[in-house]
């Protein structure tokens, strides 16, 4: 099972908070598809930003061989979307923005979330990669629509992708998924250190753990420690005293 947090969501429909169908369906599909789960982390809706400037991107992913990469899920059917351009969407009657675009700055908001913890990364920087997912758009109605002269079919994660039984599923293999991460990225990821992916994921998705009282006198000490570290950080932490 893959790190991906929250660790259960909502069903769609369920309440003013839910998450969309197609929302769903992504979550679904990178819980089965992110492996090995010791490579990557991923976050629903996380946080990002100080408390006035807080943005929720759908979903961030976080592979310590490749990077971030952002996802924007938009649950449009191929047949609602009357005008595609780099700038805008109409869907039906309503305008939206270019869903690129939106994911290029929920990318800048996690880098300059990371800067704000002096997250620096002795090798140079962790690159910042974004997807766009269509859950119920197919590759054949992408292409023959010509939405991939506006996002590239590389960048879209589409209803075949997302389908355990289609051939293009991204979780046919280990590391089908990270190539789709790696091929959108700016540049190569450098080598990150264990306490540099320690650092990264207690700022994206920190946890005050509760840690059972232990003997000897440097428990106090060992507490201090872990406090702040998530579950699966701790328990790692826990097994090498």
């Amino acid at each position: 099972m893959s790190r991906i947090f929250p660790q259960q969501i909502s069903a769609p429909g369920s309440g003013d908070n839910a998450p969309t169908e197609g929302e769903y369906r992504v979550y679904g599909a990178l819980r089965d598809c992110l492996q090995p789960d010791a490579d990557f982390c991923c976050w629903f809706e996380v946080a990002l930003g100080p408390a006035r400037k807080r943005r929720w991107p759908d979903f961030v992913v976080f592979g310590r061989r490749v990077g971030f990469c952002v996802i924007e899920v938009k649950d449009w059917r191929a047949d609602q979307i009357r005008n595609f351009t780099k700038a805008e969407v109409w869907v039906g009657a309503r305008q939206s923005g270019n869903p690129e675009r939106q994911a290029k700055k929920y990318g800048d908001w996690l880098l300059e979330e990371l800067r704000r913890h002096s997250i620096h990364p002795d090798d140079g920087p962790v690159p910042v990669g974004r997807l766009i997912a269509f859950p119920f758009i197919s590759r054949d109605d992408y292409r023959h629509r010509g939405f991939d002269k506006v996002i590239p079919a590389e960048m879209a994660l589409l209803k075949d992708d997302l389908d355990p039984g289609s051939e293009s599923f991204v979780g046919a293999n280990e590391k089908a998924f990270a190539a789709r991460i790696a091929a959108v990225q700016p540049f190569a990821c450098p080598k990150l250190t264990a306490e540099e992916v320690a650092r990264i994921e207690d700022v994206l998705w920190p946890a005050c753990v509760q840690i059972p009282v232990r003997a000897g006198g440097d428990k106090e000490s060992f507490d201090r420690q872990v406090l702040y570290l998530d579950e699966y950080q701790a328990r790692v932490a826990r097994t090498l005293q």
